[in-house]
């Protein structure tokens, strides 16, 4: 029964936390694109919207990419240093704050 009470504890979380996420990329899209892609800019063929578009794209990898390699870390070190901290106050360490939990894009 607790491993079921902790699957689904994360599931809804994991849904909560993504329709949030989607939400908001959403939101930052739709005022980017209205405020980059305006008719002042629009001499050259768009060039410096295109330029900002790309670099919001790189932006984005780079944060990706540094998601992935911090939740590498967190994979190898086992989460012990969380764990512990929460052990310390007498409580039991449960879903992503356990020994065990492993990070996963």
């Amino acid at each position: 029964m607790c491993v079921r009470f902790l699957l689904a504890e994360n599931a809804v979380l994991l849904l909560t936390l993504s329709l949030l996420a989607l939400t908001q990329i959403g939101d930052i899209g739709a005022i980017t694109g209205s405020l980059v892609y305006r008719p002042s800019l629009s001499k050259n063929f768009y060039r410096v919207p295109h330029g900002i578009a790309i670099l919001f794209t790189g932006l984005g990898c780079v944060l990706a990419l540094s998601l992935s390699l911090g939740m590498r870390r967190a994979n190898v070190t086992d989460n012990a240093g969380r764990a512990e901290f929460v052990e310390k106050k007498g409580e039991e360490a449960r879903g992503d704050r356990r020994r065990g939990y492993k990070f996963q894009i």
